[in-house]
């Protein structure tokens, strides 16, 4: 006895479901569902246990893949700008290597340089774009309608946000990363 209760062992308790359930009377159908109910209770209370890192293991797979995806679509979408960027980079950095008395045209650099970072950030923008959402003039699908034609038309949420995330994360680390060198030059 443990507070009241006895528990009987799985013979006794399938014994005792057999005499309720009498299989001449027609009620086999019903042992067999009260049965398989049983089973799924003592299943479910298993599964539970290693359900958490069974989920963690499967979050992870997704976020990895889900990261990597947004990877390739940012680091497109970079190289695509990169070339303008280093351009406007060597130009600046050329300029500030002078020496100082011929430091005569800083406004000039100043409005070139902000130009070329108006110019590989929209460049950039674009590039990310039909990354992410196609090139309908060279058909080109993107990967947010390539997420749509896996689940059937229909947008999955969950990765859609995970991916969102991932791609936030990459621009944030390409901020850290370009930010030092542009307030390094001269022009600021």
């Amino acid at each position: 006895m443990w507070y009241g209760i006895r528990i009987m062992n799985t013979s006794k308790l399938i014994q005792a479901l057999r005499q309720r359930f009498n299989p001449e009377r027609g009620d086999f159908k019903i042992f067999i569902v009260t049965l398989s109910i049983i089973v799924a209770v003592f299943a479910c209370g298993i599964i539970f246990n290693i359900m958490p890192a069974i989920t963690a293991v499967l979050l992870a797979i997704l976020f990895v893949a889900t990261w990597i995806f947004a990877g390739v679509a940012v680091f497109r979408s970079l190289i695509a700008a990169s070339v303008c960027f280093s351009l406007v980079l060597f130009i600046a950095q050329s300029y500030c290597d002078l020496p100082s008395d011929l430091h005569v045209a800083d406004e000039s650099l100043m409005s070139l340089f902000a130009f070329g970072l108006m110019y590989a950030g929209a460049l950039f923008l674009s590039s990310l774009w039909k990354e992410l959402f196609g090139d309908k003039s060279k058909k080109k699908k993107g990967s947010v309608s390539i997420l749509k034609e896996i689940y059937g038309g229909k947008a999955p949420w969950t990765i859609l946000i995970l991916y969102a995330a991932s791609l936030g994360l990459f621009l944030l680390q390409l901020v850290q990363v370009i930010s030092p060198i542009v307030y390094g030059l001269c022009v600021y």
